[in-house]
C-alpha cells in the first residue's frame, strides 16, 4: 500500500555518500535530458537516448561485475544497427542536431548510472522510495542552482518579467511535481521489481512518446526511420527478456545446489 505519511527531510540522509551520489548523477541526467530535449524533436528523442541499454549493460559489467552473454551483445548490436538508421534518417531530413545526439548520449550514460546507484541507495539506506526520492529532489534544487545562476537562466527569467504571472508559477510547479511523481515512480518501481521491468515500462513509455510526438507536431517520417526506431525497441525488448530468462535460469541453479546440499547431508 501507499504511504500518505508526511516524510520529513534529515540533513544526515541528504548528506550520506549513497544519496548525495544518485543526487548528483540525478542532476546531471535531468540536465543532459532537457538538453537533448531543446536540441532534437521529441520523436527522435527517445532513438537518440537509446544508448541507455548499452551503458547498462557496461556498467552491470563494470561495477556490479555481472556476466555479459551472447546474448545480450546481439541485442546490444540491435540498438547501436537502430541508433545508426535513426540519426542516418535524421540527418537525411536536414534535422540533425550532432549537439542533441550527443547531448541524448551523455543522458543515457547518466540514467543507466541512475538506475543501478538508486537500486544501491534503496539497499544500503533502508528506505523507501518515497523518502529517497524527496532527499534526491531536495539536493537536486541546491545542485541545480548554481549552473542555472552562472548559464543566465536565473537573469533570464528576471528579464522576462513574469515572476508575478500565476501562469508560470502554476506551469513551473506543475512540472516539478509532475518530476516529482516520475522520480518516485521509477524509484518505487526499481525497488519492488528490478532494474530491467524498470527498462520494459520504459521503453513503453517510448514508443506512446514517438506516436503521440509524430500526431501532435504532425511529423513526417520515413519509413527508414520508423525502422530504426522499431529497431531499438526490439532490442531492448529482446535484452529484457533475455535477461528474465538468464536470472530465472541462475535462480533455479541455486534451488537445485540447495536441494543437493540438503540431500547429501540426510
Amino acid at each position: 500500500m501507499l504511504s500518505l505519511q508526511v516524510q520529513s527531510v534529515h540533513l544526515s540522509t541528504c548528506l550520506s555518500k549513497p544519496v548525495l551520489l544518485v543526487s548528483v548523477l540525478f542532476s546531471l541526467m535531468l540536465s543532459s535530458n532537457n538538453y537533448c530535449l531543446k536540441l532534437v524533436g521529441v520523436a527522435f528523442f527517445q532513438i537518440a537516448r537509446s544508448f541507455t541499454l548499452i551503458f547498462t549493460v557496461i556498467f552491470s559489467a563494470l561495477i556490479l561485475k555481472k556476466r555479459v552473454s551472447c546474448a545480450v551483445f546481439a541485442c546490444c548490436a540491435m540498438v547501436v544497427s537502430g541508433f545508426l538508421i535513426g540519426v542516418d534518417q535524421e540527418k537525411a531530413s536536414g534535422t540533425l542536431s550532432t549537439l542533441g545526439v550527443l547531448s541524448g548520449v551523455t543522458s543515457s550514460l547518466f540514467v543507466a548510472l541512475n538506475g543501478i546507484y538508486t537500486k544501491r541507495a534503496l539497499d544500503m539506506e533502508e528506505m523507501d522510495s518515497v523518502k529517497l526520492t524527496l532527499h534526491i529532489n531536495v539536493n537536486a534544487s541546491f545542485l541545480l542552482l548554481f549552473p542555472s545562476v552562472l548559464t543566465g537562466q536565473v537573469s533570464n527569467i528576471l528579464e522576462m518579467g513574469r515572476l508575478a504571472d500565476p501562469t508560470f508559477w502554476v506551469a513551473t510547479l506543475l512540472s516539478g511535481f509532475l518530476g516529482f511523481l516520475i522520480a518516485w515512480a521509477s524509484a518505487r518501481q526499481i525497488d519492488f521489481t528490478s532494474p530491467i521491468t524498470h527498462h520494459i515500462s520504459n521503453n513503453t513509455k517510448s514508443i506512446i512518446q514517438s506516436l503521440l510526438a509524430v500526431w501532435v507536431f504532425s511529423d513526417y517520417k520515413t519509413g527508414l526511420w520508423w525502422a530504426g526506431c522499431v529497431v531499438v525497441l526490439l532490442g531492448a525488448f529482446s535484452y529484457a527478456l533475455v535477461r528474465m530468462r538468464e536470472e530465472r535460469m541462475s535462480s533455479e541453479k541455486v534451488v537445485l545446489a540447495v536441494q543437493s546440499e540438503r540431500s547429501s547431508i540426510v
